[in-house]
This record gives structure tokens, sequence and C-alpha cells, in this order.
């Protein structure tokens, strides 16, 4: 099972974030484990679902701001010349029990991942996905 981490998993966990967004039609469609940061360290919260890409006029896109939870000022920062964005619908299954996971950090100048049991096999706008060993 691969995971998936995102600066804002929680709020995917809690049902606020449907969707992911990448600059590029690239296909993230799958099952992963969703690992989520907690204050206690690392946990792998549930399954998170993701659709196949959807490229979107920047009118559609921020119109489905409540899906992905890019607002337009940020999307003009992220992605200042863009005329079109991808939209990956995702759907969030809870674990009924939050398991630990051990997840260091990948070089000084990141604060977020590396690989202890888990193997990094792609980054995608701070979407880190993860091949569990």
């Amino acid at each position: 099972m691969r995971g998936l981490y995102l600066l804002d998993n929680e709020r995917i966990a809690q049902g606020k974030k449907t969707a992911l967004v990448t600059a590029q039609a690239r296909d993230l469609s799958g099952v992963y484990e969703l690992i989520i940061k907690r204050d206690t360290g690392y946990v792998v919260g549930g399954r998170v679902t993701i659709d196949g890409p959807q490229t979107m006029s920047l009118k559609q896109f921020d119109e489905l701001c409540s899906e992905h939870c890019v607002s337009s000022t940020q999307r003009r920062k992220w992605w200042p010349g863009a005329d079109t964005l991808t939209v990956h619908p995702l759907t969030y299954s809870a674990y009924s029990r939050e398991r630990p996971v051990e997840i260091a950090p990948s070089c000084p100048m990141c604060t977020e991942l590396a690989g202890l049991g888990l193997k990094e096999i792609a980054v995608e706008n701070d979407c880190y996905i993860y091949e569990v060993e």
C-alpha cells in the first residue's frame, strides 16, 4: 500500500478537503494510506482514494475552492502563469484506530518526510507519495 502525506492532510481527515491540485495532468489515481502529522508524531489515519485528473479553467478551479482549499490568492502565487489547473477528486475513509508510523526529515532544509519504513516514490506540489515497505 502506498502512503500519502500532504501538509494539510488533517483537512482531508476532517472531510474539509476533497480534492488535490497539480499544475500538470499527472495521474495520481489510486488508493493510499493517509499519513497525518500529530503533535506526538506521524500516524496513518485511514485510506484515501484519488480519482483521475480533471483539467479545468481557472474560473472552474476557483469555483471549486471549497473542495481543494486553494484560494485564488494562493493559486496566483503558486501557479502565476497557469491557464488551466488539474484537480484530483478524492474520498477518505478513516480507520477505526490510527497507527503510528516513524518518519524522519529527508534533509536539514526539509522539515517533513523521508523514510523509516517508507520509500519515497514521488513528490508533486507538496504531495509526498511513499511505498510502505
